[in-house]
C-alpha cells in the first residue's frame, strides 16, 4: 500500500496540471484583455501643469487696463469616457499670475476708482468639461473640448484680500500620446473667460485667461 500511495498522488498531479496550467493561462489572458482595453470606456483620473498668461486687466466703464504677468496653473480631476470619442470630465484647478507694478502703486483716486489695482491674482477654478477624441490609426490622438464652471478670485488689494465668484467658461484644444495600457500623456491649450466681478472695490471686465499644460491620464 505504501508503495502505491505516491504513484496515485504523482497520477493525480499529472492530471490535475493541465487544469492548473489552463486556469493560469485564461487568467493572465483576461489580465491581459483588462488592460489592452482600459482605455475604451470607464473612469480615469488626470493631472497636469503649466502656465498661464492673462495678459491685462480692465476697468469697467474706463478705459483704464492694468498690464498682467504670466504665472503658473495647475488642474486635476477624475474622468469618464463613453467611447472613442467621447469624455466627460470634472476638475478643480488653480491659476496664480502677478499684476505689473505698474498698477500696485497708488495715487490719487478718479471718482470711485483707484489709480491702483492689486499685487497677486489666485483663480481658483471648479470645471465640468466634455471632450470629443478625434481617432486615428496613431498614437497621436487630437482633441477639442469646453466646460462651464465657477471661479473663485482672490487678489492682494494694498494689504487687504478680496475675492469675488464668478462663472466661468473655456475652450481646450490638446492632443493625447498612447504611452501605455492604461496611461496617456497630454498636452494643451486652454482659453478661459470669467464673467464680470467686483474687487478691491473695483468693477472689473471679463478675465481672459491662456494657459498651456503638459499632464498625465491613469486609467482603472
Amino acid at each position: 500500500m505504501k508503495k502505491i500511495l505516491p504513484g496515485v498522488i504523482a497520477a493525480l498531479a499529472l492530471a490535475a496540471s493541465p487544469c492548473i496550467a489552463d486556469y493560469y493561462d485564461d487568467a493572465a489572458e483576461e489580465e491581459t484583455y483588462r488592460e489592452s482595453t482600459a482605455k475604451e470606456k470607464g473612469i480615469y483620473a488626470f493631472v497636469s501643469g503649466g502656465a498661464a498668461d492673462m495678459n491685462e486687466i480692465s476697468v469697467l466703464a474706463t478705459s483704464k487696463t492694468f498690464k498682467v504677468g504670466k504665472g503658473g496653473t495647475f488642474e486635476g480631476g477624475i474622468g469618464y469616457r463613453f467611447n472613442e470619442n467621447l469624455r466627460l470630465e470634472a476638475s478643480y484647478g488653480q491659476s496664480k499670475v502677478d499684476v505689473d507694478k505698474d498698477a500696485r502703486t497708488c495715487t490719487a483716486s478718479t471718482g470711485d476708482v483707484p489709480n491702483c489695482l492689486f499685487s497677486e491674482t489666485t483663480i481658483q477654478n471648479v470645471f465640468v468639461s466634455g471632450f470629443f477624441d478625434l481617432e486615428n490609426d496613431s498614437r497621436f490622438t487630437p482633441y477639442l473640448g469646453v466646460g462651464v464652471g465657477t471661479a473663485k478670485l482672490e487678489v492682494d488689494a494694498n494689504d487687504i484680500q478680496d475675492t469675488d465668484r464668478q462663472t466661468t467658461y473655456q475652450a481646450k484644444g490638446g492632443v493625447t500620446f498612447d504611452a501605455a495600457d492604461r496611461v496617456d500623456l497630454f498636452a494643451d491649450l486652454t482659453y478661459q473667460v470669467i464673467d464680470d466681478s467686483n474687487l478691491a472695490v473695483t468693477d472689473i471686465e471679463a478675465m481672459k485667461l491662456w494657459k498651456g499644460q503638459v499632464g498625465v491620464r491613469f486609467f482603472f
